[in-house]
């Protein structure tokens, strides 16, 4: 007999798969890692979850494809744009939703035949990518392009609160990408060390995927919601 369907079970495990599959990944690669292996990890987990629902599953995972040309287009935008303060911010906003938007496509294509309104599901990729991605896309082009960072003012105190002593900061952020020696006050005042160190590396990958993916997982069991109802008549 199948179990019934949990809907704050479904979320909890979309939500907190998606921010350990970031965190792992960026733990164990970094950058491409974030790029690769967290794209096709959440492929396979998501899929996972709604195998009940989908009849190949592992469809769900070619939807990483739409991801990258979601991709394609932030890196594009990156390059062509001319970088003027006061639009960066809402530049990188406008390239997380479009990434949430074409990879909502892919995975509503999928879902097509098992979900009523299902195109419901571009929409909250897009808003979860905005709110959970744009941040970060924001934060990575600004440190490329050696502009300010606004959200150190947040991150630094935060992380500091997390390695309060230099033996702390050297032992957690060995592993990171350092060439140079550390700062001899305290390596988070710099912020090249600050986001160099994988630690806050992990951290601010994990927040992320924390954001998406608990409006994505949200909006899942509302659609999955939508479709037990017609099912039912």
């Amino acid at each position: 007999m199948a179990r019934s369907f949990n809907p704050v079970l479904f979320w909890l495990q979309w939500t907190l798969g998606t921010a350990v599959i970031f965190a792992i990944a960026v733990a164990l690669f970094n950058v491409f890692g974030l790029l690769v292996v967290s794209s096709i990890g959440l492929g396979f987990w998501q899929g996972w979850l709604l195998r009940r629902w989908l009849p190949i599953w592992r469809w769900w995972v070619v939807t990483v494809g739409f991801g990258l040309v979601g991709l394609g287009f932030v890196i594009i935008l990156a390059l062509v744009l001319p970088l003027s303060e006061a639009l960066f911010s809402l530049r990188s906003v406008f390239a997380g939703t479009v990434m949430g938007a074409t990879i909502g496509l892919g995975q509503a294509l999928v879902l097509r035949q098992q979900i009523p309104r299902v195109y419901w599901w571009i929409l909250i990729s897009a808003v979860a990518l905005a709110l959970g991605a744009s941040w970060v896309i924001d934060l990575t082009l600004r440190l490329a392009f050696n502009m300010e960072v606004p959200y150190t003012r947040l991150i630094r105190p935060l992380a500091q609160s997390l390695l309060p002593t230099q033996a702390v900061i050297h032992s957690v952020c060995r592993y990171s990408e350092f060439s140079v020696p550390p700062p001899s006050v305290n390596p988070l005042q710099d912020p090249n060390w600050l986001y160099g160190c994988r630690a806050v590396n992990v951290g601010i990958a994990f927040l992320s995927g924390l954001i998406g993916g608990a409006i994505k997982g949200g909006g899942m069991v509302w659609l999955l919601g939508k479709a037990a109802v017609r099912q039912a008549h």
